[in-house]
């Protein structure tokens, strides 16, 4: 009897120690997140726009259809397909994205654009390539655990490239 007593003590103690453990996690991972302005919710690790590398210089994104660099993305827990996007300064884009699971958002700052992207629906995203360099764009809807790597690069290559 003293025996059956201590297995569930210990159990319990067991129980506990988990829940202690789970809500720590829960806490540090909820400290790196923090609001934006009510549009949603950041990671702690979006990267600051910068200057152009010669590294950087890829293949043009998309096809060129009436006039405008379209490019077809695919957006899915925890990444955008592709993740990076190069266009030339002065084109007009169009973003085709999308979302092949959840509700994903969509934000790229430095252009003002945040849209929703909610499930097997594509939304088209327009918008002219007015400033050269690397931009993060970003999910900005909260969707699991690595919300806050979905993130991706679009380049904007200088106009004398």
């Amino acid at each position: 009897m003293f025996r059956q007593k201590g297995i569930v003590i210990a159990l319990s103690a067991l129980m506990t120690l988990l829940i202690v453990l789970s809500v720590l996690a829960i806490r540090l991972h909820l400290s790196r997140i923090e609001p934006d302005d009510h549009k949603g919710y950041k990671g702690y690790a979006h990267a600051k726009s910068g200057q152009i590398e010669p590294s950087d210089e890829k293949t043009l994104s998309g096809d060129i259809i009436n006039g405008v660099r379209v490019v077809k993305m695919k957006a899915r827990q925890f990444e955008f397909e592709p993740n990076q996007i190069v266009v030339n300064t002065g084109e007009k884009v169009r973003l085709e994205i999308t979302s092949e699971d959840v509700t994903h958002g969509f934000e790229l700052d430095e252009f003002d654009i945040e849209r929703q992207l909610p499930p097997d629906k594509t939304v088209s995203i327009d918008f002219t390539a007015k400033k050269a360099g690397k931009h993060t764009f970003y999910c900005s809807v909260f969707c699991g655990h690595g919300h806050d790597e979905m993130q991706g690069e679009l380049i904007i290559l200088p106009a004398d490239k």
